[in-house]
Order: C-alpha cells, then sequence, then structure tokens
C-alpha cells in the first residue's frame, strides 16, 4: 500500500526514547508509530512539533544516516 505525506496517521503510540540519548547534552529523541507512519520528537518537548515519516522513508532515511552516503535518500 503507497501513502504520501499528505495523509499520514499521526496518532503515534509506543513512543521509545533513543538508547544514545542522555548526558552530557541531553540530546534525546524520541521514535513513535501509528498506523502507517513513524515519528520522531524531542523529548525535552514531548507536546511540541513531530517529524512524520512513511515508514520506507524512515528506514531509508536511517539507512542514509549508517551509511554516510553524500546525498539524502528521495
Amino acid at each position: 500500500m503507497s501513502t504520501t505525506d499528505s495523509n499520514l496517521d499521526t496518532n503515534f503510540t509506543e513512543w521509545r526514547t533513543s538508547s544514545r540519548s542522555g548526558p552530557p547534552q541531553n540530546q534525546c529523541v524520541q521514535v513513535g508509530w501509528s498506523s502507517n507512519a513513524v515519528g520522531i520528537r524531542d523529548t525535552k518537548d514531548p507536546g511540541g512539533p513531530v517529524l512524520a515519516f512513511a515508514p520506507v522513508r524512515f528506514y531509508a532515511f536511517i539507512d542514509w544516516l549508517r551509511t554516510g552516503t553524500s546525498a539524502p535518500p528521495d
């Protein structure tokens, strides 16, 4: 099933805090899931903005971060 960014379900549940979060900078993020999206938010502002990705885009983004290639995924 194809999902465009405009119709992502933003009712995220099961927020998980990154295992790399913590002192000294406390730069923490959480990842949450919905029926058709993955969300990322700042743990210091859980009611603030959330980045929402279709799962295929989220996992492409993670792969891009891990590989360190010069261009982000489409």
